[in-house]
């Protein structure tokens, strides 16, 4: 969960504005994941026009869903101290957010917006998206690092890091050396990105990109999760996994459902990517062998 508007410290300033550190690689993993998306959709010979609206519009979801989350956690942290309202649902909508409830939203835009307007090529732009997705996520993340959020457990390893600050407030770890999960996170999101843009040369059939970003990126996020510090309002029972873990294992497991989804339909497909297509096609053959 991270306040953007309290991150400190500033990196630099626009004008009178201040720019935290959190700020600037936030933005520039949206920059960097879009104009990834739009160099691939020209090699996909999609229209570019249309992908620049697509982009744009996903951006917007990706933001509204990094709030929803984050308001609805923080609705949850307080359950035992105040009851649910609105007033304080609304304040946390405007102060805090969530990388996974992008993450998600995106992805849920991605599936409806181009199941619309890209139908005859929607998943080859699920591809794509994902690659930019995972890109912008590991860019976005050296800004969790930067801030102090999203902080991992206490650690022994060389490598352990301390924070200072996180918002305008005293961390509450100061002082005590932590796992950088934000940089593990980080690193494997442009592994992630990096396999899935090779494999994309390669792949099989459309949509096994897409598949294998949410079965890869729901496993590494669910292990990641073991190293990263909750609060108990974020667990699903006093110790055991985090409500992120649970999306994460759901993520995982909609990804493998859908490469053999894929997968299967591949050969009926004939070179179309719309179901309704895949489905004409094979009664149409049932019809044949019927005769």
């Amino acid at each position: 969960i991270y306040n953007p508007a309290s991150m400190i410290p500033e990196l630099f300033r626009i004008f009178s504005l201040p720019v935290s550190g959190y700020q600037f690689f936030y933005i520039l993993g949206i920059i960097m994941g879009a104009a990834m998306i739009h160099l691939l959709s020209r090699r996909e010979k999609l229209d570019t026009v249309e992908v620049a609206a697509f982009i744009l519009l996903g951006i917007f979801c990706g933001w509204l869903g990094s709030r929803l989350l984050g308001a609805t956690f923080g609705q949850i942290a307080r359950l035992g101290e105040q009851p649910i309202s609105f007033q304080a649902f609304r304040e946390d909508f405007q102060t805090g957010g969530s990388f996974f409830g992008a993450v998600f939203a995106s992805l849920l835009f991605a599936f409806f917006y181009s199941r619309a307007f890209f139908r005859e090529s929607y998943r080859r732009l699920w591809d794509i998206t994902v690659i930019g997705i995972a890109l912008g996520h590991a860019v976005g993340r050296v800004g969790c690092f930067a801030a102090g959020c999203c902080y991992g457990l206490p650690t022994a390893l060389p490598w352990g890091v301390s924070f200072t600050y996180l918002g305008r407030n005293p961390h509450p770890m100061a002082g005590i050396a932590l796992h950088p999960v934000q940089l593990y996170e980080a690193a494997s999101c442009l592994l992630l990105s990096l396999a899935l843009l090779l494999l994309w040369k390669r792949r099989r059939f459309p949509g096994q990109i897409f598949s294998l970003y949410l079965a890869g990126y729901g496993l590494v996020r669910f292990l990641l999760e073991f190293l990263r510090h909750h609060d108990p309002s974020e667990t699903l029972w006093p110790g055991g996994l985090s409500w992120f873990q649970a999306f994460s294992l759901l993520l995982a497991l909609t990804g493998g459902m859908l490469n053999r989804h894929f997968a299967k339909t591949h050969s009926l497909q004939k070179g179309v990517d719309n179901p309704f297509q895949v489905k004409y096609i094979s009664q149409k053959s049932n019809r044949r062998e019927e005769k």
